[in-house]
């Protein structure tokens, strides 16, 4: 016998299935990351997340810190409050995370920080954030380092970034 819960989680849908098919064994496997199709919803287009090897989280912990860490990129992270707010000790976080993600918790956090920056940039609606708002808006406050490390990520500085897909976008806006 099997209980199933789905709820809608933000953008996902978190199914849980509960089997009690043995007496005095209740064993609960979560299986989060459904898209609206797969529950009849109609956006085909939606993404579930996935580690850097491009699998799907299995784990639930990883699952709802990755979530966590999406919606708050501008806040202050430590591996240990990361840890604690999942419920586990940091070294087994650190492996947990790595294990599902291919990288540690706080190189994942950049790399999200990074790609959150560049949609930014990206952004027409965004064209009046300064650079360094962006950075802020993304949790990085030191903007010499932002520049940096953003430039050896994207192989632009932000400034020329922004200016290059402008310049792509109206091109492409002016062929049309």
């Amino acid at each position: 016998m099997s209980l199933l819960t789905i709820k809608k989680v933000g953008l996902a849908y978190n199914l849980e299935t509960l089997d009690i098919a043995m007496p005095g064994s209740m064993i609960a496997r979560p299986r989060l990351y459904l898209s609206p199709a797969e529950v009849g919803g109609v956006n085909s287009l939606y993404t579930t997340p996935r580690g850097s090897q491009g699998n799907c989280i299995r784990s639930h912990r990883v699952y709802r810190t990755i979530e966590f860490l999406k919606h708050h990129l501008a806040d202050r992270f430590t591996e240990e409050g990361l840890a604690f707010r999942a419920g586990v000790t940091r070294e087994h976080f650190a492996r947990l995370f790595k294990s599902e993600t291919g990288e540690s918790p706080m190189s994942f956090l950049r790399r999200l920080r990074y790609e959150e920056a560049r949609v930014i940039l990206e952004s027409e609606e965004q064209l009046g954030l300064s650079i360094k708002e962006v950075a802020a808006q993304v949790g990085i406050h030191d903007l010499s380092h932002f520049v940096r490390q953003f430039e050896s990520r994207f192989g632009l500085s932000p400034e020329r970034y922004r200016k290059e897909m402008l310049r792509r976008v109206s091109y492409l806006t002016f062929r049309q």
